[in-house]
């Protein structure tokens, strides 16, 4: 038997279309997160973030990332996270698998066999960062919370702090949103993205039913935007929703 309240954080059936902009360029891309119901019983909720550049922004800066996380519906953590694509001219394709029996992620990269590896598994459950973000709207934060999560990202777990910063007034292509703004922070080492320099903010919205309306990331090639433009129904796998 499924129990439904483990995963319903995740809104199956639900599909977020954001619009990147980079600088001034605008679009430069999209970003879907789509969220699909398990294919029978004891089957996985699917969560899928394709990320493509289009346009002249593609010309300069191929992007495509392609990530299909699998969350086991009696818990809602998850199994699998499945990564493809193309970041500039770097290739990617890996896979991290949680085993709760042995308390271990695994992390195989079929490109760069030398990043595979092992983390020990931590008592509290881990995501990678957009399914954390989409837990986080489930449970309002406000100026000046703090709150502590773990994310997972090939072999490693990090902490990551949440703060929120501000109330804000967030415009898209969607509507006018009275949001939050919250910034996640790396704590210790630093480690991946955040070594690199790299910095995030996300805006959900405050009301009835919280959504996440705009993410900024800052990275050496500059700061991506990507704002909400439309929220969709999906019923599953086989729907593409690239254009």
């Amino acid at each position: 038997m499924t129990d439904s309240s483990a995963t319903d954080f995740l809104r199956v059936g639900e599909r977020l279309v954001f619009k990147l902009g980079w600088g001034i360029v605008y679009p430069a891309g999209q970003t879907t997160i789509e969220t699909l119901a398990p294919e029978g019983p004891g089957a996985p909720v699917r969560v899928r973030v394709l990320t493509e550049s289009r346009g002249l922004v593609r010309s300069l800066y191929p992007l495509e990332n392609d990530s299909k996380s699998l969350i086991d519906p009696r818990t809602g953590r998850p199994q699998k996270i499945v990564i493809s694509g193309r970041d500039g001219k770097r290739e990617t394709s890996s896979t991290t698998e949680f085993d709760y029996e042995a308390g271990l992620v695994t992390h195989t990269d079929d490109i760069r066999p030398h990043k595979s590896g092992t983390a020990k598994l931590p008592e509290e459950t881990v995501y990678d960062i957009m399914v954390t973000m989409l837990k986080v709207r489930e449970s309002p934060m406000k100026p000046g919370e703090k709150r502590r999560v773990k994310i997972a990202f090939d072999d490693d777990i990090y902490d990551i702090e949440l703060t929120a910063i501000e109330n804000d007034r967030i415009k898209t292509p969607a509507g006018r949103f009275d949001a939050v703004l919250i910034e996640p922070k790396q704590m210790g080492e630093l480690k991946g993205f955040f070594k690199r320099g790299g910095t995030m903010k996300f805006w959900i919205s405050t009301g009835e039913k919280p959504q996440i309306v705009r993410m900024d990331f800052r990275m050496k090639i500059g700061t991506i935007s990507s704002v909400l433009t439309a929220i969709e129904t999906v019923s599953g796998e086989h729907e593409d929703p690239r254009p």
